[in-house]
């Protein structure tokens, strides 16, 4: 489970003070068709792997902030499995940004015929990371403006961690850009993989895999672009 990992790895999560966990969805069926992908549930093993997950997570950070989901339907279950291990009833937010017509998809319908003529959506992203532009899709620093603007309005008002629960494509895009590498085939993004973002008073931290990055300045940067 990469995202309790992080926390394992990095004493500064290991308190409940406000941060983000940005993760991909849990298993889903494998399909070249980008319509039947698009309305997958994940699979049984993927409702198991999100439920042992939110076991975990309720060990580790008792309360929640705030749980973002993209609308789309894997995204959606592995929200409410992964947070069904909260006594309390945890509002799950659909959020566009996260998935669908959001960060980086400016017109889902354009967008999906890339991928009926080149099923590889990994190859797609890597070359968006590199400057390739295509019809539907969205600039990759707006894109990552867009998730980063939700991010930061949302760090500063909560007090214990939140949850976004998006897709691998997102993942690649946004973290690729804030720490200015290509996230490739080696280091895609695995089922329930992710990143978490925290706040100190004159800096912001990105933490994936064993790393930490400060991106308050890259933050500065995008914030400002045109």
């Amino acid at each position: 489970m990469s995202i309790a990992q992080l926390t394992k790895d990095f004493s500064a999560l290991q308190d409940s003070g406000p941060c983000i966990f940005i993760l991909r969805h849990a298993e889903k069926p494998i399909t070249k068709n980008i319509y039947v992908d698009m309305a997958n549930a994940i699979t049984d093993n993927g409702v198991k792997s999100s439920r042992e997950l939110g076991n975990i997570l309720k060990s580790l950070y008792p309360r929640v902030s705030i749980v973002r989901s993209s609308p789309i339907t894997r995204c959606l279950e592995t929200a409410s499995n992964i947070f069904s291990a909260y006594s309390d009833k945890i509002l799950i937010i659909p959020d566009a940004v996260l998935g669908g017509d959001g960060a980086y998809v400016s017109d889902n319908k354009l967008a999906a015929q890339h991928f009926l003529e080149d099923p590889s959506q990994t190859d797609i992203f890597i070359r968006m990371q590199k400057g390739e532009a295509f019809a539907g899709m969205r600039e990759v620093n707006i894109g990552t403006r867009l998730l980063l603007t939700r991010t930061i309005q949302d760090l500063e008002n909560i007090a214990t961690p939140g949850f976004y629960i998006t897709h691998d494509c997102i993942l690649a895009l946004f973290v690729g850009t804030m720490i200015d590498q290509i996230i490739d085939e080696r280091t895609w993004f695995q089922y329930l993989d992710g990143v978490c973002i925290k706040k100190f008073d004159n800096k912001i931290n990105l933490y994936w895999k064993k790393e930490c990055f400060n991106i308050a300045e890259k933050i500065k940067k995008i914030s400002s672009s045109s």
